[in-house]
């Protein structure tokens, strides 16, 4: 998913990491497109707490809006 968003705001409508296809010069690409849009890797698993703090902040800022 994260790579369709990444392509879009890139403006480019296409297919680049697809299952075996993968070489390092699209890994590169998709690289150095994360870094320029902020994207990064938290290389764990998001917990669940984590995702329901995440929400309720988003509640509370929508209230003081």
């Amino acid at each position: 998913m994260a790579q369709t968003i990444m392509l879009a705001q890139e403006n480019r409508l296409e297919k680049h990491i697809v299952g075996r296809e993968i070489t390092m010069e699209r890994d590169n690409d998709m690289t150095t497109i994360a870094d320029r849009h902020r994207f990064r890797s938290f290389e764990c698993e998001v917990k669940n707490e984590q995702i329901e703090a995440v929400k309720q902040n988003a509640r509370i800022s929508a209230q003081d809006g």
